[in-house]
């Protein structure tokens, strides 16, 4: 297995790349060219067989992979599907899968419960060009919801568990510690603020309270687990969110060290 600094390497290498991977030559000619044209920031790395596409693989991460499904040589990109979705490390790569309809329909248990685009082999390039930009938008998206606070609500407690972070839309939020039944301020939060990162970073519990002062909108950031999180940055913001973390580990480390003196 490759170590968490090749692992990080290897998920955050920094390119953009589309993986397309079909038999006919003349189809990825065709359909790789309008890629390329259409997303100018993306490399996209062509590929006939899917022996050739598992070696890519050991050396770069794509955002998407468009392949078909069936090969000459009586291989089929479903087992390819399978392994990159049961891998820790290629689970989140966009897949979209080119094939005949009954191909489609025949593997459609797989490809729809692991999200897997489909589109008809008779493909219509402006449709293709639909699914990949999509692809694109959702495997580099963020999972978010927005919450919204009446003045008094309680956004988090002190001690609760820190989960995820917060961005403050609209409204007037209030920061305080509660001692001994006496609440201490310390610091109030307005318009376009992030909430709780420090706790996030450290995986900390929550060292203090928030309170909705006014009516407010939130962005709750769904951001998981945050090694799993800092792995799938670009390498260098990988490589800040990482400093910032250790940083702030050994800052709370070393205050503990000197209040518990």
């Amino acid at each position: 297995m490759a170590s968490e600094d090749e692992q990080l390497m290897y998920l955050s290498s920094g390119r953009k790349i589309i993986f397309l991977i079909d038999p006919d030559i003349q189809l990825l000619k065709k359909i790789g060219s309008t890629i390329a044209e259409k997303f100018v920031d993306y490399e996209v790395i062509a590929m006939d067989n899917l022996e050739e596409a598992r070696e890519e693989m050991q050396e770069n991460r794509p955002s998407v992979i468009v392949t078909a499904l069936s090969f000459p040589d009586g291989s089929s990109s479903v087992e390819f599907m399978k392994d990159l979705k049961n891998h820790e490390l290629t689970k989140k790569i966009a897949l979209i899968a080119i094939a005949t309809r009954g191909e489609l329909e025949e593997n459609s248990d797989f490809l729809e419960r692991h999200s897997v685009e489909m589109v008809p082999k008779a493909i219509r390039i402006p449709y293709l060009l639909g699914v990949v930009s999509s692809s694109i938008q959702t495997a580099s998206a963020v999972v978010y919801e927005v919450k919204n606070l009446e003045a008094g609500d309680i956004l988090f407690q002190e001690g609760d568990k820190s989960e995820h972070i917060y961005v403050l839309n609209n409204g007037h939020l209030h920061v305080y510690k509660d001692k001994n039944g006496e609440e201490f301020p310390i610091a109030d939060i307005t318009e376009r603020q992030l909430i709780g990162e420090m706790a996030f970073l450290d995986k900390s519990l929550r060292s203090a309270s928030v309170r909705a002062v006014s009516n407010c909108e939130v962005i709750v950031l769904k951001l998981g687990d945050i090694d799993s999180f800092i792995k799938e940055q670009p390498f260098w913001l990988g490589m800040i969110l990482q400093t910032l973390a250790n940083r702030l580990k050994d800052s709370n480390r070393k205050i503990m060290e000197l209040t518990s003196s």
